[in-house]
């Protein structure tokens, strides 16, 4: 063990040495950013298509990724120093750096990046080894000492605050300055006068201390973790074809684990170097689509934590634009409207709106959300089938000899379809298609000889025909509520709607009028609707009374054909029309749904099971062997669209708020090949009634997903960790198993509660002398981050108004963010609504009016434990009356004022 003096000059020999690595990587990287023509980070990551000249637009991306990394570099020399041992006792130094490895310059020092297998050094605690592939052979290093640094350039000097170091002979040891450390062990021992010596040693004191303090939250982002723990670096290193979900406490690190993994996958020159199979995976999965770097997608369930993440992208040198980042509501909203056509369009696109302030569904269908689309998906699966089965008994049984063959054959394949996984059935049934066109094609001619041959006729015997229907068209266009006589004609009518030429449109929906005429004549019905006022108004101009019948038998002909044409689009195109039939089905039957009539509206729940088994089948299509063979190209062009969207790499952060078929939509976007889906959540944060309630129901989205736990929590004092721990008590949930990092001064104060604030100017007096007291604590320090949460969000403004006039003679005001605006400024109080605010962090949080929250929330109690663990050191809570009884007995955590 080394004694006081020996460990001092260590630590100054420590200082010397990576302040001077600190001075050439940056150096070093500044020297490469202006040999490559000086483009700067922030120069690349703002760039925009249209305003960036030829040459910038050429730019290959490796380059880009260099010039990117270089200015990381530049700013961040390095965040971590590790002496490590092998075998036979040989010792080396590295210094790792978050992004990228910098260029060597020293045959003494290893250089590493923080994803590279050897960055694992950097999280690992003096006495564990790491074993590491090597050209020579596999070596086992053991960390004989570790320092992490948050650099820093001041006057251009490096220097690093909060530096812990840790050896196997002392420490951890804490340094605010490396550079101060320096510089006392440099001064001449000779002390000039009496006062000097005292503030030496307080100096020298303030240098290296026992215990860490924690560091204020200055602005709106998550705390920077350039190192994760030795349990979240195992997690966050996973192979990229792994399916996990990250649990633990609120600060605890899950969402930087998240960024950190993305980026280590996305690291091509690393993986290409330490994972060569890994690598090799990423090309198969990325051939003849977008790039691998642009291939991931990370879902939110807000809109304001989506913008609040992104700066944390930009700290791992991960270029995130917008539709990389996005919430479930946005992508679900762009997946049924644009890839899979459930929701209405301007050209057609499927049968349904969506309207989500309907009560339309049963308790049960929102909190059995799988259960619900089980029942719903063997009911659409049966339905497919079974309208198969009975096209081709029809086609089987057709006096054309030819049609009954090719039907026999179909219907030997529907047989043995509908017993397999529904993308199997669909291959087999692909293989009949080409008979199944020829067929068709042949009747299709002789029912356009008839079209053809009525139009015509109307067109000769008046000039002016095609204008007056468009225009009684078009005025029944603009009546709501019509619907189109049967799903056939409402395709054919699609079709029209997509055509740009206005007479052509009108033409192809009189012909579309004849099929529904002679279609409900080969059914023995009427026809109904728009089709029934159209035909109405034509009178002896629609179809002769000699073309009606043989008409209609090839239409009933071609409607069999049809179905087996193009069975993959038939398959996807019907699921949203199936959901209709069922949601009518259970209905009736009082199971799933209400009594209450919505017509074409669906809520976003309902989306989510039309959608999960659209992408069910796409994904288990793309990843079948055949997909990718000539032969079936023709047949599977209904999935170009769909299986564009599939991503090489799913992340979802706070899944606990979403649903289990909801997760499952997600993990269905992962590309087959990999399979990679990555999650991150909090049981005890579910604030959602539909969100995942436990385990169980995260195995039934993937049955080998990997469950990992992570309990150190670096966000919270240890007050504001037991009471998060004594609503959990309250609530009867999970217990909060979150242990307090080691080394750290995690002491706090208790939170503080005002009861009986029964009007707007008694609460923000209340709140205003709270935040001055804050101010006057950390002093000379700016004004960390500050939250009010409210109940709704139409009171921000006049309380972030009021809060202002309180609050302007110390120069702070408070700004609405209800609308997900974030505060950018250290002078700023931001007032939020409290729905937005799940993964977000503050230093001081202030809850507003719990007693009236839970007269109008049923999970208040969970709202308030949400709220309570954004708060990092200050809580605060206010009541127009008491405490609810449930939260009585958390009084005593109390106190009045933090004065």
């Amino acid at each position: 063990m080394m004694n006081e003096n020996e460990q001092r000059e260590h630590l100054a020999e420590v200082a010397k040495q990576s302040l001077d690595v600190f001075e050439k990587i940056a150096r070093n990287a500044r020297k490469l950013l202006s040999s490559k023509g000086g483009a700067s980070l922030n120069a690349l990551a703002n760039a925009n298509s249209f305003t960036m000249g030829t040459e910038a637009k050429t730019l290959g991306k490796i380059d880009q990724n260099q010039h990117l990394a270089y200015g990381l570099l530049a700013r961040e020399p390095s965040i971590a120093r590790v002496v490590a041992e092998d075998e036979e006792g040989n010792r080396e130094t590295y210094f790792i750096s978050r992004a990228a490895a910098p260029a060597p310059f020293s045959e003494d020092i290893r250089f590493a990046s923080y994803r590279s297998p050897a960055g694992r050094l950097a999280s690992l605690p003096p006495g564990d080894s790491l074993d590491l592939r090597r050209p020579a052979g596999d070596v086992s290093l053991e960390v004989v000492e570790c320092a992490h640094f948050h650099p820093k350039q001041l006057r251009g000097a490096w220097d690093s605050a909060y530096t812990v170091l840790r050896a196997e002979t002392f420490g951890p040891d804490f340094g605010d300055s490396l550079r101060r450390l320096l510089d006392e062990e440099s001064e001449p021992g000779e002390i000039e006068d009496a006062l000097e010596a005292p503030l030496k040693e307080e100096e020298a004191e303030r240098s290296i201390v026992e215990k860490r303090r924690k560091s204020l939250l200055s602005k709106m982002g998550f705390r920077d973790q350039p190192i994760l723990d030795q349990f979240q670096d195992k997690i966050f290193r996973m192979p990229i074809d792994s399916r996990a979900i990250l649990l633990g406490p609120p600060g605890s690190g899950k969402t930087t684990t998240l960024i950190k993994r993305l980026g280590q996958k996305l690291d091509l020159n690393v993986i290409r170097e330490s994972e060569p199979e890994e690598y090799s995976l990423i090309e198969r999965m990325s051939e003849g689509r977008e790039a691998h770097e642009s291939s991931w997608l990370m879902l939110t369930p807000t809109e304001l934590l989506r913008t609040y993440v992104k700066e944390a992208f930009g700290r791992e040198n991960i270029a995130a634009p917008n539709e990389r980042i996005r919430t479930w509501e946005a992508l679900r909203w762009d997946l049924a409207r644009n890839a899979f056509q459930i929701l209405r369009t301007g050209d057609g696109g499927g049968p349904f709106t969506l309207r989500e302030n309907q009560a339309s569904l049963s308790p049960d269908a929102i909190s059995k959300t799988e259960d619900w689309f089980a029942d719903f998906d063997q009911w659409q699966h049966m339905r497919f089938w079974s309208d198969f089965e009975g096209a081709a008994k029809q086609l089987s049984e057709d006096a054309d000899a030819a049609i009954a063959s090719v039907g026999a054959r179909l219907r030997r394949s529907v047989e043995s379809g509908s017993k397999e996984t529904i993308h199997q059935g669909l291959f087999r049934l692909i293989t009949l298609i080409e008979s199944v066109h020829e067929q068709l094609s042949d009747s299709r001619e002789r029912s356009e000889k008839i079209l053809r041959g009525a139009l015509n006729l109307q067109i000769n015997s008046d000039k002016s025909f095609l204008k007056d229907l468009g225009q009684f068209i078009e005025g029944l266009a603009e009546q709501p509520g019509e619907g189109t006589d049967d799903e056939e004609s409402e395709i054919e009518e699609e079709e029209a709607a997509r055509t740009q030429t206005p007479t052509v449109r009108v033409a192809r929906s009189y012909l579309s009028v004849l099929r529904s005429q002679a279609l409900a004549f080969a059914d023995g019905r009427k026809p109904r609707g728009r089709t029934a006022k159209i035909l109405s108004w034509l009178d002896d101009r629609s179809l002769q009374d000699e073309d009606v019948a043989p008409l209609g038998r090839e239409l009933v002909l071609q409607r069999a054909l049809r179905r087996f044409s193009n069975p993959v689009q038939q398959y996807l195109r019907g699921i949203s029309r199936r959901y209709r039939s069922f949601r009518q089905t259970r209905r009736d039957e009082k199971k799933w749904y209400s009594d209450e009539k919505v017509g074409p509206h669906v809520t976003g729940l309902e989306i989510d099971l039309m959608l999960l088994s659209s992408l069910r089948v796409t994904k288990a299509i793309v990843g079948d062997s055949r997909a990718v063979t000539q032969s079936y190209s023709n047949a599977l062009a209904a999935l170009d669209r769909p299986a564009a969207r599939l991503q090489n790499q799913v992340l979802v952060d706070e899944a606990t708020d979403f649903s289990p078929v909801q997760l499952a939509c997600m993990s269905a976007l992962a590309h087959p090949a990999a399979d990679s889906f990555f999650a991150c959540g909090d049981f005890n944060q579910r604030i959602t009634s539909w969100g995942v309630k436990d385990a169980n129901q995260l195995k039934w989205v993937y049955s080998d997903l990997q469950v990992e736990k992570i309990a150190i929590a670096y966000r919270q004092t240890r007050q504001l960790l037991e009471f998060a721990r004594g609503i959990s008590e309250a609530l009867g949930e999970e217990p909060v198993l979150a242990e307090l990092p080691d080394h750290i001064d995690n002491e706090g104060v208790s939170p503080a509660l005002a009861k009986g604030l029964t009007n707007n100017s008694e609460l923000v007096r209340w709140l205003a002398d709270r935040i001055l007291e804050i101010e006057k604590s950390v002093h000379p320090n700016a004004l960390p981050t500050i939250a009010i949460l409210v109940n709704r969000k139409e009171l921000g403004k006049p309380i972030a108004e009021a809060l202002s006039l309180e609050l302007e003679a110390r120069s702070l005001r408070a700004v609405d963010c209800t609308d997900g605006k974030t505060i950018s400024e250290t002078n700023e109080v931001g007032v939020f609504d409290v729905n937005d605010i799940k993964g977000l962090e503050f230093e001081a949080v202030f809850f507003t009016s719990i007693d009236r929250l839970a007269e109008e929330e049923e999970l208040y109690a969970r709202f308030l434990y949400v709220g309570a663990t954004r708060a990092a050191t200050y809580l605060g809570i206010t009541c127009e009356k008491e405490l609810p009884s449930l939260l009585s007995e958390l009084n005593s955590k109390f106190v009045d004022h933090w004065a």
